[in-house]
């Protein structure tokens, strides 16, 4: 599955703009590697998913997503982190993540920039890079250490 997405740091006061949320789930990810590519484990209260995401290049984030059964044998973990999510279903999927370091929002599906310029989105601060370089951008500008297993407990 190819998936587009648009990424803002947000306020999370925009979820007023936003109604009444569809759902909300606390996750916790974890990387992957073996050097090559990456597959993210996702572990939910319900569910532990796996996907192999590999990255494409452009303005907006989009990502080649294939599900797996499982991690192969030949990776091994390189980082993981938490998040609570919010969910919103309207004309695509609004997700607001909250980390440590900050309010996300992402929108995916159809008609992205539709719905950002809709919720006063400034489409020139739309967000490429993953949550981890971006993490780590924080630590830095924070003085604190790069963790590789970052997440609320952690504070």
């Amino acid at each position: 599955m190819i998936e587009r997405e648009l990424k803002f740091k947000i306020d999370i006061s925009i979820s007023n703009k936003l109604g009444v949320h569809d759902k909300i789930n606390y996750i916790k990810d974890e990387i992957y590697g073996n050097g090559i590519d990456k597959i993210r484990k996702r572990i939910t209260l319900d569910k532990v998913e796996y996907q192999k995401t590999i990255p494409m290049r452009g303005d907006v984030k989009t990502i080649i997503e294939k599900d797996l059964n499982g991690i192969p044998s030949d990776y091994k973990l390189e980082n993981s982190y938490d998040k609570v999510r919010i969910t919103y279903f309207k004309d695509c999927i609004i997700t607001i993540d909250i980390y440590i370091f900050g309010v996300f929002l992402e929108i995916e599906g159809d008609n992205i920039e539709k719905v950002a310029k809709e919720l006063g989105l400034d489409l020139e601060n739309n967000i490429t890079e993953n949550i981890d370089t971006l993490y780590c951008k924080w630590a830095k500008e924070n003085g604190r250490e790069e963790l590789m297993h970052w997440g609320f407990g952690l504070l």
